[in-house]
């Protein structure tokens, strides 16, 4: 997300105005609304996978929803597109902890934009395996159909995790043509799982670099 104010012209108003309560009032405001505009989409090309990507539309692959093309024209190969399946899925690998606020989803425009809707976001520390999934919380459920020129979900608090998932209950194809994931790195030290393909490996880190270690070795 771009930043629309800089944090420095920030401190230098409220260095440089009167200490009047108000003001002070003020100067904290900015800070904070400066903080929230610094968010950035964390999910911009990150690891994602669905349930199944189309035998017939094999370039809607689930990284197409990470790509940070928003173009809703699926003949431009840049969204996504599951076999009609029950319970259908897609999540992102953030590749680390954040503190998610809000998420903002593209669905097509040339076609099937209907697929777009009953769906819930869900932001969790663990992997989830199965679905629908009791990993993490909630972030939103969206009942209506995502209008075509995108939607900005809000969470309904900060949810601190790593993975965060869409899911639609219903026997139908999902196609995702771009999903923003906004929120803040959190200063972490210590231990976590690394997913990638269908292995699991644990990333042990320290202040100054990480280890990858398969589960076998620990």
């Amino acid at each position: 997300m771009t930043h629309l104010v800089g944090k420095p012209f920030f401190t230098h108003l409220c260095l440089d105005t009167h200490r009047y309560t108000q003001v002070m009032l003020f100067c904290m405001y900015l800070h904070f609304f400066s903080a929230v505009l610094a968010s950035d989409n964390v999910a911009l090309r990150k690891p994602a996978r669905h349930i199944s990507t189309s035998v017939k539309y094999s370039y809607g692959t689930a990284d197409k929803a990470v790509d940070g093309i928003t173009d809703g024209d699926f003949y431009q190969h840049s969204c996504t597109h599951t076999d009609d399946k029950i319970n259908t899925w897609w999540k992102v690998d953030l590749m680390g902890f954040y503190n998610i606020t809000s998420v903002q989803l593209f669905t097509r425009t040339d076609d099937c934009w209907s697929r777009l809707q009953n769906f819930e976001v869900r932001v969790s520390q663990i992997n989830p395996t199965t679905f629908p999934s009791l990993e993490g919380q909630r972030c939103v459920f969206f009942s209506q159909q995502v209008p075509s020129a995108g939607t900005l979900l809000t969470c309904s608090r900060p949810i601190t995790g790593r993975f965060v998932s869409l899911y639609k209950a219903a026997d139908d194809v999902l196609t995702i043509c771009e999903m923003f994931v906004f929120g803040t790195k959190l200063d972490f030290s210590g231990t976590y799982q690394l997913v990638q393909d269908n292995s699991r490996s644990i990333l042990r880190c320290d202040v100054t670099n990480c280890v990858l270690a398969p589960l076998a070795a620990l």
